[in-house]
């Protein structure tokens, strides 16, 4: 689903309802501050909200999903420090794969590889990067000076040659 009006994206399935922000936390009044991915379960006053990890704790890495674009597939971040599940913190690994054709973004799936480790799978175009330019460098020619140093490959026999 695309970005709310917060940009924050969300997906719902059998493991809940879940909102990722990925440039910062989501909605403090549901799963605290901080909160870069939250997880409700249930309804109405039998909703329960889980922080899936911090915002304050946002690596980025490696994108470890699916690869449609070779110049640049994508990114990931890895969300930690969330709430205290099995004794140990919730976490969330958000791979955001290369969709030049989806401006807005969209996640389609969230596991639970792990009890309480979530991976998200999301496309969107602003994944895609921008592809290197080839840029054209001045052409370095020998010099003839004979009395100066020079910062160039140099074809001087009498004076110290100074390059990078």
């Amino acid at each position: 689903m695309p970005p709310t009006g917060n940009s924050f994206y969300t997906y719902s399935d059998t493991l809940g309802n879940f909102t990722v922000n990925v440039c910062g936390a989501v909605n403090s009044d549901v799963c605290g501050a901080d909160a870069g991915s939250c997880q409700q379960q249930g309804t109405g006053n039998e909703t329960l909200s889980f922080s899936c990890g911090k915002a304050s704790t946002a690596m980025f890495g490696t994108y470890s999903g699916l690869a449609t674009n070779a110049t640049c597939p994508g990114v990931q971040i890895t969300y930690s420090n969330g709430t205290s599940c099995a004794l140990n913190p919730r976490s969330t690994i958000l791979n955001i794969g290369c969709d030049p054709s989806n401006p807005s973004g969209d996640i389609i799936s969230v596991s639970e590889d792990d009890t309480c480790e979530y991976s998200f799978q999301m496309w969107a175009a602003a994944a895609c990067g921008t592809p290197p330019v080839a840029s054209i460098s001045p052409a370095m020619s020998p010099s003839m000076n004979t009395t100066s140093p020079v910062m160039s490959p140099s074809l001087n026999t009498t004076s110290p040659v100074m390059s990078p």
